[in-house]
């Protein structure tokens, strides 16, 4: 058992429609790509971005859930600081990238931080990613493709969903952890 076991998945105390928990394992403007190893119940490093690529948001999973290829569903998250491995943020899902990695469905989840007491942050009003500009989509749609590509991956991108459409994912990937789980 790890020790984000016991966050739930979707946030269920607030009145957001799409809420979720995040866990942070990269945070953005990094080159390092941090991983959470629930056998050793810590952080890893497991990559570093060549010269000149760096992490355009910060990254992490939903807990208790698991996607197709085994581990927790991705999620690449916008914040207006970047965060810390490990940090939980309560986040709005925007929607989703979808791709496929050596055949196997590895779709990313789109979030931001939800709005915080005292403080107003450029995500307050993002609600989809058709709220993005749609440069911003793009260009993480190509961090992401050329990333797995460096590892040697073979990606297929599949599409853009928005937030109805990915809370079905996180829905799937919960029912995918709880099975294993029990």
């Amino acid at each position: 058992m790890s020790r984000y076991d016991n966050i739930p998945a979707l946030d269920a105390k607030d009145d957001e429609p799409h809420a979720i928990s995040v866990v942070v394992e990269t945070p953005r403007h990094t080159r390092n790509k941090y991983a959470f190893n629930p056998k050793l119940d810590a952080f890893e490093l497991r990559h570093t971005l060549r010269l000149g690529m760096e992490w355009p948001c910060d990254f992490g999973f939903v807990p208790q859930t698991l996607n197709d290829d085994g581990d927790p569903v991705d999620v690449a998250l916008f914040l207006d600081q970047h965060a810390f491995p490990g940090c939980v943020v309560r986040a709005r899902l925007l929607g989703a990238i979808g791709m496929e990695q050596d055949g196997e469905n590895n779709d990313r989840l789109v979030a931001a931080s939800l709005p915080m007491s005292g403080t107003g942050l450029f995500t307050d009003d993002v609600r989809n990613l058709k709220d993005w500009p749609k440069k911003v989509v793009r260009d993480l749609e190509d961090f992401l493709d050329l990333y797995e590509r460096e590892e040697g991956k073979k990606i297929k991108r599949t599409g853009v969903c928005q937030a109805k459409k990915a809370l079905r994912l996180v829905h799937r990937g919960m029912k995918a952890w709880e099975k294993k789980s029990h």
